[in-house]
């Protein structure tokens, strides 16, 4: 090889070299500016889920908006996790959000009602006297009064609760709780504190529905499914009193008349009493449950004063029909 094509040879090798020096050098530089590769670390579902009522209290906070399907006019106010826990701390207690499920306008802003899990706590300011009227669980393993002079109810909630509790001011001022889990709902329904006694705000009489289905027989309800039964009422929208209403579920009927000076006065072809027919001891209220029959016709009067008011219940079932083709209740004169 001669000296030219020598130096040719040698110069083609350096400018070789000098290349491949600067390519790297170039890639080195733009792989220390990129950031780094960021690891995927896949989110932890195994933990505790949120607590339901971490968001508005109206709504499932898990997502699930669905009305539950044998409820589907009712909507339960947020849905209670399963299984039991302890009684909240005093700190859940502080942080809890109210609930009322009643209008401004009969909401007793003195009382609260809040709820922790399964949980809830009724109270009043000033420092009532709390009276039980109607609950459905025993005190002492469903629910435990707190404060000096029992001004505070604790109540560990199921299916089938229902807790009516009266907060004694004085004679006249005493404002009234209610707490109500449908059984077949997945969490209450109902939570208010009244601004009046129980008289004629416990009953607020819905539209009427079309008359149901009735099966031939069917177990009484508790007393919270009342609160999901179909509103009735066949007779003149004129006199229909506005205390008063009729409710059906399964093969029962419940009928009640709310106020100050409500009495029954007679009734008949309800059924026996005890067994077919049972009258409900309620304050400020006058109120029976009653077995529908197929060939039943059957009445009560309600007297709603002393002046000659009264509500007349009806119920007529022919034995031809598949359901009753009355049940009615209207005002009257005595």
């Amino acid at each position: 090889m001669n000296d030219g094509s020598s130096r040719l040879t040698l110069a083609l090798g350096l400018a070789t070299s000098l290349l491949a020096l600067l390519l790297s050098t170039s890639c080195a530089d733009a792989t220390a500016g990129s950031p780094a590769p960021v690891e995927v670390v896949e989110e932890d579902t195994t933990g505790p889920a949120p607590e339901p009522l971490s968001a508005a209290p109206a709504t499932s906070t898990s997502g699930d908006t669905t009305p539950p399907p044998t409820a589907s006019r009712h909507h339960e106010l947020f849905v209670v996790p399963p299984g039991d826990s302890p009684e909240p701390t005093a700190d859940e207690w502080s942080a809890a959000p109210r609930v009322s499920s009643n209008s401004t306008a009969t909401r007793e802003t003195r009382c609260e009602i809040a709820f922790v899990r399964e949980w809830a706590r009724a109270t009043c300011t000033p420092s009532p006297v709390l009276q039980l009227h109607r609950v459905s669980g025993k005190i002492g393993k469903d629910f435990w009064f707190r404060g000096v002079i029992n001004s505070t109810i604790i109540i560990r909630l199921r299916p089938g609760a229902h807790y009516e509790v009266g907060a004694y001011m004085d004679p006249n001022d005493s404002p009234f709780i209610r707490i109500i889990w449908p059984s077949s709902m997945r969490g209450p329904l109902v939570a208010e504190a009244t601004n009046a006694p129980g008289g004629a705000l416990a009953v607020r009489p819905a539209e009427p529905q079309p008359m149901p289905s009735i099966p031939e027989t069917s177990e009484r309800p508790v007393m919270a499914d009342w609160a999901i039964a179909t509103p009735v009422n066949s007779g003149s929208p004129e006199r229909r009193p506005k205390n008063c209403e009729a409710l059906v579920s399964g093969a029962w009927l419940k009928w009640r008349c709310a106020g100050g000076t409500v009495f029954l006065a007679k009734n008949a072809g309800l059924g026996k009493l005890g067994q077919d027919h049972f009258l409900i001891n309620s304050p400020w209220m006058v109120e029976g449950e009653s077995r529908l029959v197929r060939g039943m016709t059957a009445f009560a009067t309600i007297a709603l004063d002393y002046e000659g008011d009264q509500a007349d219940l009806l119920v007529v079932w022919p034995s031809d029909a598949p359901k009753p083709t009355e049940i009615s209740f209207e005002l009257s004169r005595r």
